[in-house]
């Protein structure tokens, strides 16, 4: 995913996972786990975002109605893409480094882990084990294992021609290990078509996807992913948009539901659909739905930039 501008104003540092708020473009290894002690979050499931461009640091939303924030880290450089697993994990990456964070049962959102990559990540996505897939700027898909810290080696690596791979920047895994990622390539009708690769389960080298799912124009190339509990896959592209191979919801193989140019998505553990969507008007709007895309709730979150990416514990 591009990189990705979050608030357009600064916002003041308020401790919950972390104690400094810093700054700066860099490109550093990982920095320590601060000790400062976390504060608790009023009630899940929590929306999570990040900010720029004056500082960088993921927040989570502690209200849904008024759209209260609470700062609980920081980052090295601008906020490129977030996601969750489903083990109560939301993850950050800044391009350079992957932030990990854990939601505990009593509400508490602390730091647990970060750690540098061998490339510049475009986008990730977690599994339930920990194992964190990383799409990169150098057309490859990275893993890297739930013990990686600091500066690590991935433990897979999806590259090489045969893979199509051109210009990844969303990716998720469904529950069975397939990976999916967001990509432009030249294999589909009126190339460069925006596509949806499926790599199989354990996939590594220069492997050819075992399933491409052409979407058409390159400008309809997802911004953000979204995998649910029955592997239908969510993603933000304008509409949010749905493919389900297994017509589980019971809307067809692909479908489209949302307003406004929707760039960031995810998923929360009971299926509701999130949408960050931007309207010229008045601004940014996360929007709750249903899997078969009726609204359910939305607040204004006007400070959040239209590039967002979102994330929910699950």
């Amino acid at each position: 995913m591009n990189v990705r501008a979050a608030f357009h104003i600064a916002l003041g540092c308020v401790a919950v996972g972390l104690a400094a708020c810093g700054g700066g473009g860099s490109s550093t290894p990982a920095p320590p786990i601060s000790s400062a002690s976390p504060t608790p979050i009023p009630s899940p499931p929590y929306v999570f975002a990040a900010t720029s461009p004056v500082t960088y640091f993921p927040v989570v939303f502690t209200s849904v109605t008024t759209a209260s924030y609470s700062a609980i880290g920081t980052l090295v450089n601008a906020p490129v893409d977030a996601t969750s697993d489903t083990n109560n994990n939301v993850y950050f990456t800044d391009g350079t480094s992957v932030f990990v964070y854990k939601v505990a049962a009593n509400g508490v959102v602390s730091q647990t882990r970060s750690f540098s990559g061998t490339a510049t990540f475009t986008a990730i996505a977690a599994d339930a084990s920990g194992d964190v897939f990383a799409t990169t700027k150098s057309a490859s898909v990275q893993e890297y294992g739930p013990s990686a810290t600091g500066s690590s080696t991935p433990i897979a690596t999806v590259a090489g021609a045969t893979t199509t791979l051109q210009n990844p920047i969303a990716v998720a895994v469904d529950s069975t290990g397939k990976i999916y990622v967001g990509d432009t390539v030249t294999t589909c009708p009126s190339p460069p078509s925006a596509a949806i690769l499926i790599f199989s389960s354990g996939a590594s080298g220069n492997v050819a996807p075992a399933t491409t799912v052409c979407l058409g124009f390159a400008a309809w190339q997802a911004t953000q992913f979204a995998i649910d509990a029955h592997n239908v896959l969510y993603y933000a592209a304008s509409s949010i948009n749905v493919y389900d191979p297994n017509n589980v919801n019971g809307k067809g193989v692909q479908y489209f539901f949302g307003g406004g140019l929707n760039t960031g998505v995810a998923v929360d553990a009971s299926g509701n659909i999130y949408g960050s969507a931007s309207f010229p008007a008045t601004g940014q709007t996360i929007f709750i739905y249903t899997p078969q895309g009726t609204q359910l709730s939305a607040y204004q979150a006007f400070f959040l930039s239209a590039s967002n990416p979102i994330a929910v514990n699950r």
